[in-house]
């Protein structure tokens, strides 16, 4: 799921926990207790829910890159 944001304008930056499970096919308690092991990833319900905030894109980057996409 790619969602176009641009900084500044969109306040809903995120994506809930439900809507993620959806994507990918696994439940919503799943996504929520792997995205609270990870550093790089924020939870925000005012902003829409879990999202990379900027000063931790290049690190989400590298983490995409050196798992190959696979988690």
């Amino acid at each position: 799921m790619v969602r176009e944001v641009r900084v500044g304008v969109d306040d809903d930056v995120g994506i809930s926990s439900g809507e993620l499970a959806g994507v990918l096919g696994a439940g919503d308690s799943t996504i929520r207790n792997y995205f609270r092991e990870m550093d790089l990833v924020e939870s925000d319900n005012g902003r829409g829910g879990y999202f990379v905030p900027g000063y931790a894109i290049s690190k989400a980057v590298e983490f995409v890159e050196s798992t190959g996409g696979s988690k």
